[in-house]
């Protein structure tokens, strides 16, 4: 589903500022190209490590939900600064672990169990 891949959010820089500020509880340098620099990815997308001002380096689950405080849909991002403004590309909306919620709920719509619904999402696995 497209809304939820390959969405983006925008911030101001001064929003920014204060989700940063308030989760490192100092004053950020004055370069905001710096402030948010994606280090590393997992195999899956999902960013694995972000350096915070060149000072902290967190996991992208930490940036969605502490810093962000899950302000962003997924761990799976892009941001992009530009003319005072960030921009977030995220992909997928969740945990991350592979299960559409979307598409498990329609199978319960069509009379699916939670046991049927996991079986098929995760092929190969017996839920007991």
């Amino acid at each position: 589903d497209t809304k939820y891949y390959g969405y983006e959010k925008t911030f101001t820089k001064s929003q920014v500022k204060s989700y940063l500020e308030s989760y490192l509880g100092s004053s950020l340098s004055s370069a905001p190209d710096e402030w948010i620099v994606i280090e590393s990815r997992y195999d899956s997308g999902y960013v694995n490590k972000v350096t915070l001002d060149g000072r902290q380096t967190v996991t992208g689950r930490i940036v969605r939900e502490k810093v962000f405080d899950m302000a962003l849909r997924s761990a799976n991002f892009e941001v992009e600064y530009s003319d005072g403004e960030f921009i977030f590309t995220t992909y997928g909306y969740g945990h991350g672990v592979g299960l559409s919620q979307i598409g498990a709920n329609l199978y319960a719509k069509h009379g699916y169990n939670y046991k049927e619904i996991l079986e098929h999402c995760y092929t190969g696995v017996t839920v007991r």
